[in-house]
């Protein structure tokens, strides 16, 4: 229990089985080992051998490999907005529903998202 960022930055490393705290401390370049299936464990992003090799000597993270990393997740996946209130659902539900319309190669009608925003 804590302030994540305190501990992630005080951190010589960071365990994992997939959880975004991996990417806090990469973006810090701490070195992260996924012990589970994460986006972002990829080989000069994160630590790619043993356990017990991490605990001896992890691998940080390249900063170059990590930031082109960090902007095609921000271009390609990442949508404003949450579900949490009716403002956040606003900006999220029309830009999903255009990506998802794309993805199935036809327009979606934007009428269903207005009930769901409000």
């Amino acid at each position: 229990d804590g302030d994540l960022y305190t501990i992630v930055d005080r951190a010589s490393g960071v365990v994992t089985v997939n959880s975004t705290t991996g990417t806090l401390a990469l973006a810090s370049g701490i070195p992260v080992i996924v012990l589970g299936k994460a986006i972002y464990d990829l080989p000069g992003i994160t630590h790619q051998h043993s356990l017990d090799a991490f605990w001896v000597r992890p691998t940080a993270p390249s900063p170059d490999v990590y930031e082109a990393f960090r902007r095609v997740v921000v271009a390609r996946c990442l949508l404003y907005g949450g579900f949490s209130s009716a403002r956040a659902r606003a900006l999220l539900l029309p830009e999903a529903i255009t990506r998802l319309g794309g993805i199935q190669g036809r327009t979606l009608r934007a009428a269903p998202y207005a009930k769901v925003a409000a």
